[in-house]
């Protein structure tokens, strides 16, 4: 068996992280086997009519709208980095869910598209039958904000869970960020 590293939850400025998507890919080629650039996508029970919360309301909605707008863009740019037996991309984007907690969805079809959903199994529904996986993530942040909710957790759709990010580790709250 081989031993393969890779980075299934990576951001950029595709929507409101910082550097393009071509700089990205090319970190991730020099010291990685495979990677997907994650763009944040929707929040579908984001917080509204909240004055103290518009600003970061609106940066949101700013980051998703960047994101569909060049949605085919950023689609063909990461199936062209694929590259068979050498270096390995997925597609995929980011939901986050006050109610589920964030999640982001990796495809190796590269025709997944760009869908609004409600939860990420009505994501991976609507986006059949193209195949993916949702991945929780921040598992560690409150439920309620974005929190993992393993209430609500579906291994049918999520068979893996991010336990640990530049966010800090979930696992543990004494463990190192």
């Amino acid at each position: 068996m081989n031993i393969y590293w890779g980075d299934i939850h990576n951001h950029c400025g595709i929507t409101y992280g910082f550097g393009s998507l071509e700089n990205a890919i090319s970190a991730a080629r020099n010291h990685l086997d495979f990677c997907s650039v994650t763009g944040h996508a929707m929040w579908p029970d984001m917080y509204e009519g909240i004055a103290e919360l518009k600003f970061a309301m609106d940066y949101h909605k700013k980051g998703f709208k960047k994101l569909a707008d060049n949605w085919d863009k950023v689609r063909k740019t990461i199936m062209e980095a694929n590259t068979a037996g050498e270096f390995i991309t997925f597609q995929g984007y980011e939901m986050h869910s006050r109610k589920y907690g964030d999640y982001h969805i990796v495809s190796p079809d590269d025709q997944l598209p760009l869908v609004e959903a409600r939860s990420p199994a009505d994501l991976i529904a609507k986006i059949s039958p193209v195949q993916a996986i949702a991945i929780l993530h921040h598992s560690g942040y409150t439920p309620g904000y974005r929190g993992g909710n393993w209430q609500e957790f579906n291994p049918e759709i999520s068979p893996v869970a991010e336990v640990y990010s530049k966010h800090g580790c979930g696992i543990s709250d004494r463990s190192p960020y």
